[in-house]
Order: C-alpha cells, then sequence, then structure tokens
C-alpha cells in the first residue's frame, strides 16, 4: 500500500510540472482567434493588435515557401498556435520564465509560439521587426519537427536568424567589439543554453548567426539540404558536420573565427555604442585642426610685423607707409638682400 502511494506521488510529481507547462502558454481570455486558411495556424491576439495578426496570416505563405527551399520539403500544412502579446505584462505572464529581454520564444513540445507585438514592443522601447520575428520562431517550430535531431542551440539560432534574414551590420560590429575586447564565447559554451545578461545573449546571437552564415557562404547555399540529410543519417551534428565538409566541427570554428579576425573587426566603428564617441573625437579633431590653423595664421602675421617694424615700415588700412621719410630706401635694398 505505502509503494502504491509512492508511486502516485511520483506520478502526481512528473505530471505537474507538465501540466504547469501547458497552463502557462495560452491566451489571456480576451484575446481573439485567426485562423489562416488552408493551414492549421491559429493566431491568438488582443483586439488592438488585429492588424498586426492580419499583416503575418498574410506574410505567412512567404515564410512557408523559404522554410520549404531550405528543408527541401512542402511545410505549406504546417499547424501551429500563435500568441501575439499586447504587452509586456501579458507576455510575462504567459511565460513568466522568460528573461526580461525576451521578444518571441518557441515551445516546440506544445507546438506554439509567443511573440510580443510590435504596438507593444514600441511602447516598451524595443525595437523588433515582426515579421522576422515571427519566421525565426517559427523555424524552431519547423527544426523540431523536421529534423528529430537537437541541434546545439548556438546552430538552431543562427539557423533561425539566418532563414529570418536577421543579419545585419549591428551583428558584425558586436562580433567586432567582442573580438577586440577578447569578450568571444566559445561555441562550445553554447551547445546547450544561452547566457542571460543581454549583452551576452545579444554576442550569443550574433555569434550563432555568423557561424551559419559562414558555412553557407564556404559551402554553397545547398548546404543545409545536405546537412539536414546527414544528420538524418548520422543522428549526431558533430559527425554530420565532419562527414559533410572534411572538416572536424572545432576547425571550422577555428577558421570562422580567422575570417572574423581579418574582415570584420572594421565595422566596430558602426557600433551603435561606440558612434558618440567617434563623433565627439571627430569634433574635438576638427576643433584642434582649426585652433591650429588660426595659430599659425597669426605666428606668420606677428612674423610679418616684427619684419616691417625692423625695416622701419608698418602697415596701416592695407596700405604699407614708412615710418621715417628717409627710410625708403633702405628698405628697398634690404627687400631685395
Amino acid at each position: 500500500m505505502a509503494k502504491a502511494r509512492g508511486f502516485a506521488l511520483i506520478a502526481l510529481l512528473l505530471a505537474v510540472p507538465a501540466a504547469i507547462a501547458l497552463a502557462a502558454i495560452r491566451a489571456p481570455s480576451e484575446y481573439l482567434k485567426l485562423e489562416v486558411p488552408d493551414t492549421g495556424v491559429v493566431f491568438y491576439y488582443h483586439p488592438r493588435d488585429a492588424r498586426a495578426a492580419r499583416y503575418l496570416s498574410k506574410a505567412l505563405p512567404r515564410i512557408l515557401e523559404r522554410m520549404s527551399r531550405v528543408f527541401d520539403e512542402d511545410l505549406s500544412a504546417l499547424s501551429c498556435r500563435v500568441i501575439v502579446a499586447a504587452s509586456v505584462d501579458d507576455y510575462m505572464k504567459i511565460d513568466p520564465g522568460s528573461p526580461s529581454w525576451s521578444v518571441g520564444r518557441a515551445y516546440p513540445d506544445q507546438n506554439a509560439i509567443l511573440i510580443l507585438s510590435g504596438r507593444a514592443a514600441r511602447v516598451a522601447g524595443k525595437r523588433i521587426d515582426l515579421n522576422r520575428l515571427f519566421a525565426h520562431e517559427l523555424l524552431h517550430l519547423v527544426a523540431h519537427e523536421r529534423l528529430k535531431v537537437e541541434l546545439p542551440r548556438y546552430f538552431e539560432e543562427g539557423l533561425a536568424r539566418y532563414v529570418a534574414g536577421e543579419v545585419g551590420l549591428g551583428t558584425m560590429s558586436t562580433l567586432s567589439v567582442a573580438l577586440i575586447r577578447g569578450d568571444f564565447i566559445p561555441l562550445g559554451m553554447l551547445v546547450s543554453s544561452f547566457p542571460l545578461p543581454p549583452e551576452k545573449a545579444k554576442l550569443a546571437y550574433a555569434e550563432s548567426e555568423s557561424f551559419v552564415w559562414f558555412l553557407v557562404d564556404r559551402y554553397g547555399p545547398e548546404f543545409l539540404g545536405h546537412l539536414f540529410a546527414a544528420l538524418e543519417r548520422e543522428r549526431d551534428f558533430g559527425r554530420a558536420i565532419e562527414q559533410l565538409t572534411g572538416t572536424p566541427l572545432w576547425e571550422l570554428e577555428y577558421r570562422w573565427r580567422s575570417f572574423l579576425q581579418s574582415h570584420h573587426t572594421i565595422f566596430v566603428v558602426l557600433n551603435p555604442g561606440w558612434l558618440v564617441w567617434w563623433l565627439i573625437l571627430a569634433i574635438m579633431f576638427g576643433v584642434g585642426i582649426h585652433k591650429l590653423v588660426r595659430a599659425r595664421k597669426r605666428l606668420r602675421e606677428m612674423e610679418d610685423e616684427e619684419l616691417r617694424e625692423s625695416l622701419g615700415t608698418t602697415d596701416r588700412g592695407g596700405k604699407i607707409i614708412p615710418l621715417y621719410p628717409d627710410s625708403d630706401r633702405r628698405r628697398d635694398r634690404a627687400l631685395k638682400g
């Protein structure tokens, strides 16, 4: 009897977290529902975000078409729930475990996505591209459903940013600053999770994105499709990468870091946090040059004045006249000599 109670307690403890997780990803009761025709995708949104929900529903076919090319299979029948949070408060109530900087999350086990609406992001002072954010989170669902293999966190995030087209100068300048400061995070530390501090998380996403772009640029746009096929055979990311490229994963990371060192350092000047300092330095440099030119001009004027005085002349109203009437001949000889 006691043993049975023990098993029942264990079963209850195992079931409670799952039930809590399922209950957490649920739209508030006042949210409306929008079903996308010919798909299994359903949007849940606040009435104030009806425009955003319609926009994403119209963008969905284009996003799925691009993902279909990447995975080399038809994804038009994809089904999932998408909750468009109307505020940061709603977002945190739906998923209390989200980091404070989070604006979107995917839940493959629940086939659900949570994203912050563009309107709510603006109110909160966050900058997002709603279309790309949606594509990013949707990729996570597709990757988990289609690949059946657990990808390293850095590669999955990089793949999501690649498919969503999130590359930009900000990413490259973030990497450049990290390389200069020596803050680069080894990919081996980003296999299962990302750091929570905002700046570290930003760098982790930038590295992930850059590594995937590096592989695609080096091995061609068909590389990802070949990698997915290799993963079906190998079921191990490291072995699949080495089989496909002939290069161990650690060496690919080394080559990628070397590439960044030689190509991306220039983008440090484009980092928004550094632009103010570059502007201040430019202004100070310009002011210094201006003062130097004025000082040299004044010095020349003083030297000319001393020369005129030594020759017995002075400048009045733009005319050089003799200080002493009998000094003209002596001045002319001095000027010629």
